[in-house]
């Protein structure tokens, strides 16, 4: 059951694709916690937003694990107004996130650690890379999931 918050409803997180071949400085984050990406699902486990008493009921069988990402780093843009992270998977990551993306096309999917949702982008267009661009509205949102990653 989807609940919304005033919170939540002024946040807008895109997913799109990144193109990104620069190096940047990669964010720490330990590959073998729990979380990663999953679609939103009828049956399935409840996750609360980190940040309110927002919740989705999430599918934890088809989600893409921390293991699937080779790096998390964030978004470096010319344009002053760009604010994101930077989602780097590997081979496998990849294929999982191109299906998950082609079958959730206007909905969210969301970016979980541990137990709590830490950011529900809604996909604008299947993603057949495996750098995926997590755009946020400011730079203290991306340094507020910076520092949880950390953690």
């Amino acid at each position: 059951m989807k609940k919304t918050s005033t919170l939540t409803a002024l946040i807008i997180i895109l997913f799109t694709f990144s193109g990104c071949s620069e190096e940047h400085e990669s964010i720490e984050f330990n590959k073998e916690q729990s979380g990663g990406l999953y679609e939103i699902a009828i049956d399935g486990e409840v996750f609360e937003f980190y940040n309110s008493d927002e919740t989705y009921i999430l599918n934890t069988n088809t989600f893409i694990p921390f293991e699937n990402f080779d790096k998390i780093y964030r978004h470096v843009s010319e344009d002053p107004y760009e604010y994101g992270i930077n989602l780097e998977l590997d081979a496998t990551g990849t294929v999982q996130f191109k299906d998950m993306t082609a079958r959730n096309l206007g909905h969210e999917v969301c970016f979980v650690v541990g137990d709590k949702i830490i950011a529900a982008p809604v996909v604008m267009t299947p993603i057949e890379e495996g750098d995926v661009l997590m755009s946020m509205m400011n730079q203290e949102e991306v340094e507020e999931i910076i520092s949880i990653l950390e953690r």
